[in-house]
């Protein structure tokens, strides 16, 4: 097994970035879901109800760069004792950077309405629940639950062969949004097993099934949707529940820091 791919999304819920390599640190991927767009009342926002936000490209240097069709901006990252806000993304609810009016203009207008671009601030990272941990400290920033998500190449292609055999167009995965994407196994391997070596150099620990949204409905390079690939997944990847599950969430269980690349050898240490 190798990793054939290696992803981050800057802004939650904007384009993502592939990476050729990237350190595997206990938060996530440097930057990955760093910063995010809240609303007027500090909650974030995300393509489950605005798909245009595949539009939005980041690049980060010493600045961060965002472009958006023909609109671009350019902003300074946050540096300490800037101002701050509270942004609530599902029930944690921290402090985070506030990046300006400037970027509250550029992205109110995309939005059409008043939201603001945060930044977080390590020191307010979010916590993983510790039953999923063993009892370990693991923070993260922006994304939804874990720092990092996993998914075979296996899994995708079978999804598609479901998909084709019912006339439906096979979908990207991109559509699924992970940061490690694995081949070599069996579709859904990654289900079964507890820790991964990448390389010999880290162990990557897969904790908990992901459940899907709407988001997998988004084409992302049109901002179009449908009700596929979930309808399709809901007949075989509800595993028993009223949820449908594609992948692994994961937290690194020893070696961070470390440097991961594509072509890395993947490693099941156990089930």
């Amino acid at each position: 097994m190798i990793i054939s791919e290696l992803y981050r999304y800057p802004l939650k819920s904007g384009k993502g970035e592939a990476l050729p390599e990237a350190p595997l640190l206990a938060t996530g991927f440097p930057d990955d879901r760093r910063w995010l767009l809240v609303d007027a009342l500090g909650r974030f926002i995300s393509q489950r109800e605005y798909a245009k936000m595949a539009f939005i490209q980041t690049r980060v240097d010493d600045r961060l760069h965002f472009h958006y069709q023909d609109q671009t901006l350019a902003v300074d990252r946050a540096q300490p004792g800037h101002p701050t806000l509270t942004a609530t993304v599902w029930a944690d609810t921290v402090p985070a950077w506030d990046l300006g009016d400037e970027a509250a203009a550029f992205f109110s207008s995309i939005m059409q309405q008043e939201v603001r671009l945060c930044e977080a601030m390590p020191e307010h990272a979010r916590h993983v629940d510790t039953k999923y941990t063993e009892t370990r400290a693991v923070d993260y920033f922006f994304a939804d639950a874990f720092p990092y998500l996993v998914i075979s190449q296996e899994s995708l292609d079978l999804l598609n062969e479901k998909l084709q055999a019912s006339g439906e167009t096979p979908v990207t995965m991109d559509r699924f949004r992970p940061n490690i994407v694995i081949k070599g196994w069996e579709p859904h391997a990654e289900d079964e097993v507890q820790t991964l070596s990448i390389g010999g150099r880290v162990e990557l620990r897969l904790t908990k099934l992901c459940s899907r949204c709407n988001v997998t409905t988004i084409d992302q390079t049109t901002a179009e949707s449908g009700s596929e690939p979930l309808r399709t997944l809901a007949r075989y990847r509800k595993l028993g529940t009223s949820k449908i599950y594609f992948g692994m969430n994961a937290w690194v269980l020893s070696g961070a820091g470390s440097m991961i690349q594509l072509g890395d050898q993947v490693t099941v240490e156990s089930r």
